[in-house]
C-alpha cells in the first residue's frame, strides 16, 4: 500500500467556495428576467454543492398561478 501515498501535496487543489465568494458573483449580474433565473441557480446549487448536470436537470413546477404561490423542485 505504500505505492498509492502520494510524495507531494496535490498542486492543483482549489480552495472551498465561501458565502463571500457567493456574494461576489452575485454582485454584478444585472437584474432582468434571465440574470434572476442564472442568480436563482447558483443561489440553490451552492448551498447544495451541485453539479451543473444536477442543475441542468431541476425542473420547477408551480402548483398554483396565482400570484405569491410557491414553487416545487424536482
Amino acid at each position: 500500500m505504500a505505492g498509492i501515498c502520494r510524495a507531494a501535496p496535490n498542486p492543483h487543489k482549489k480552495r472551498a467556495a465561501t458565502l463571500a465568494v457567493l456574494c461576489e458573483l452575485l454582485a454584478p449580474i444585472p437584474d432582468d428576467l434571465r440574470d434572476r433565473r442564472d442568480r436563482a441557480l447558483l443561489l440553490v446549487g451552492f448551498p447544495g454543492a451541485l453539479r451543473r448536470s444536477e442543475i441542468a436537470a431541476i425542473q420547477l413546477k408551480r402548483s398554483d398561478n396565482s400570484p405569491g404561490a410557491w414553487c416545487t423542485f424536482f
